[in-house]
């Protein structure tokens, strides 16, 4: 029950009253959102990411406009003036992902790596030398995981 006083203050100090609860209000969330389904589940991402330089196997110059792409990720990028490609911040659920990486140029055969492994929390490095030659790369598989299946051209 509320005493003679505190009606008082209420009617007279309202604004102690409306502060306590807006403090009250910030804190609540940030203390419930653990509490919250699937909440844990987001605490376990981790990143990777890729970079590299593609350059004329004959002539050490850099290709520029060659797309790289990430298999099963669905990512493509295209190579800078110095032939220079990354992918930043690539989203991994498990501390290890397997995936196939394609590079492709006017007037060069397609570079195929197949079975890559990004590791959460490191940067994979990748030059290629493109030629007119496709050229196919299988990394053995390690055992951890089935791979994904080599056909990116589709």
């Amino acid at each position: 029950m509320i005493s003679q006083s505190d009606r008082v203050n209420r009617i007279l100090h309202p604004k102690r009253y409306v502060v306590a609860i807006l403090s009250l209000a910030i804190f609540l969330p940030s203390a419930s959102l653990q509490n919250i389904s699937g909440y844990a589940a987001y605490e376990n991402i981790q990143f990777s990411n890729v970079k590299g330089v593609v350059i004329d196997k004959e002539t050490q110059i850099p290709v520029q406009g060659a797309k790289i792409t990430l298999g099963e990720l669905n990512l493509s990028t295209i190579s800078n003036i110095d032939g220079a490609f990354s992918f930043a911040e690539i989203t991994l659920v498990e501390p290890i992902l397997y995936t196939n990486l394609l590079i492709q140029a006017q007037s060069y055969g397609d570079w195929q790596i197949f079975g890559i492994g990004l590791v959460a929390g490191d940067t994979l490095h990748i030059d290629a030398e493109l030629d007119s030659i496709p050229t196919t790369i299988e990394i053995p598989a390690l055992g951890i995981r089935e791979r994904p299946s080599p056909d990116l051209t589709k």
